[in-house]
C-alpha cells in the first residue's frame, strides 16, 4: 500500500479518511472489546456475526454511540484464526460510521469510488494463533 497506516502518530480518526478497500468484501464478527485494545480480548457473550462491511460499520458505530463500548472487529478468514482491525481504525469507524455508511451508499448508487483520495489505509492486526507451548501451559 502506498498510503499511510492508521498507526501513524499524525492519524486522527475523526477527521482523516481511510481506504477500506482491503476489507470491503470480507465477513466480520464484532464484539465488545475487553482489555488491551491492540490485543485479541473480547467479551464472548457479545459476539455478533457474520456481518458484511456495512453491517459491521453500523454495529460498531451503534455500540459506541449508544453504549460507549469500544468494538473488537474480527475479520473472518475461513478456517484460520481471525485477524482484527487495529485501535485507530476502530476509533475512526466509531467516530465516522454515519459518513462511512453514506459513502458506501453513494458508491453503490452512483458507482463512484468510495475511498478516492483517502489519506490512510486501514490496518489489520495479523493473529498468529496459539502455539503448542501456549496450549500446553494452560
Amino acid at each position: 500500500m502506498t498510503t499511510l497506516r492508521t498507526a501513524d502518530d499524525s492519524f486522527l480518526g475523526e477527521v482523516d479518511t481511510i481506504d477500506f478497500s482491503p476489507i470491503r468484501g470480507k465477513q466480520f464478527l464484532i464484539a465488545i472489546n475487553s482489555g488491551d485494545r491492540q490485543q485479541a480480548g473480547l467479551i464472548p457473550e457479545s459476539i455478533k456475526g457474520p456481518l458484511s462491511f456495512c453491517e459491521m460499520v453500523e454495529e460498531a458505530g451503534r455500540m459506541w454511540q449508544d453504549d460507549s463500548h469500544h468494538a473488537k472487529v474480527l475479520i473472518l478468514n475461513g478456517k484460520d484464526f481471525a485477524d482484527w482491525l487495529d485501535e485507530p481504525t476502530i476509533d475512526a469507524i466509531e467516530a465516522r460510521h454515519v459518513d462511512i455508511l453514506f459513502q458506501e451508499a453513494f458508491h453503490e448508487a452512483c458507482g463512484v469510488e468510495a475511498d478516492e483520495g483517502a489519506e490512510y489505509a486501514c490496518a489489520i492486526v495479523k493473529n498468529q494463533g496459539p502455539t503448542f507451548e501456549e496450549e500446553e501451559s494452560k
